[in-house]
């Protein structure tokens, strides 16, 4: 007799953002705060409950402006909408939503800068055809105290593969501050990472 089956996909998911190009307008650059032709980059992150309500704004990776960091999460915090994440069953549950914000000012357009993300990685250079910096978004589920325990590439990763391959080196090398429920207690959650992928 021929058995077949096929494993049943993982529905872990981190916080997924609800329209992310409304939150955010050219209106926002706080001018008075920046200097001419230097991009700040704020990194940031939401804790969302299982019900999908934010609870908490806190800064990642500072801009270096502290009123410009607290600026981004006042705005954050007022404008985005995100559904929970979900575990590997599919039950809503805590997470934590991570994101870049950048700022500039100036008559020209700012050079990319690649110098963001939670972990850097190196990989065989065929595995970048194009040579150039990469980041590619994951989804780890976390436990209590912040060590992760599983990771898939998030539903928006259009480098599936390369994110799969970078996987073990994130749950290696990461460890992600923890998340409170209602009572003050550090829950499991799912928490979004970026890699900064280059080729050797």
């Amino acid at each position: 007799m021929l058995l077949l089956f096929a494993a049943a996909a993982s529905a872990l998911s981190a916080p997924e953002p609800k329209k992310p190009g409304s939150w955010w307008s050219y209106d926002d650059v706080p001018t008075q705060m920046l200097q001419d032709e230097v991009t700040y980059i704020v990194g940031y992150s939401l804790v969302v409950d299982p019900q999908g309500k934010i609870r908490e704004c806190r800064i990642e990776s500072t801009s270096g402006l502290p009123q410009l960091d607290k600026y981004t999460c006042k705005l954050a915090t007022r404008r985005a909408r995100l559904d929970p994440a979900t575990n590997a069953a599919g039950e809503p549950v805590f997470g934590a939503y991570r994101q870049y914000a950048s700022f500039w000012m100036g008559d020209t357009f700012p050079k990319p800068r690649e110098d963001w993300g939670d972990l850097k990685v190196t990989v065989a250079a065929a595995r970048i055809p194009d040579g150039k910096t990469k980041h590619v978004w994951l989804a780890l589920s976390v436990d209590a105290v912040g060590i992760p325990t599983d990771c898939v590439p998030t539903k928006r990763e259009s480098e599936f593969q390369l994110a799969q391959d970078v996987c073990p080196a994130a749950m290696a090398n990461l460890r992600l501050p923890p998340v409170l429920d209602d009572n003050g207690i550090h829950v499991p959650s799912v928490q979004n990472v970026a890699i900064s992928v280059s080729p050797r």
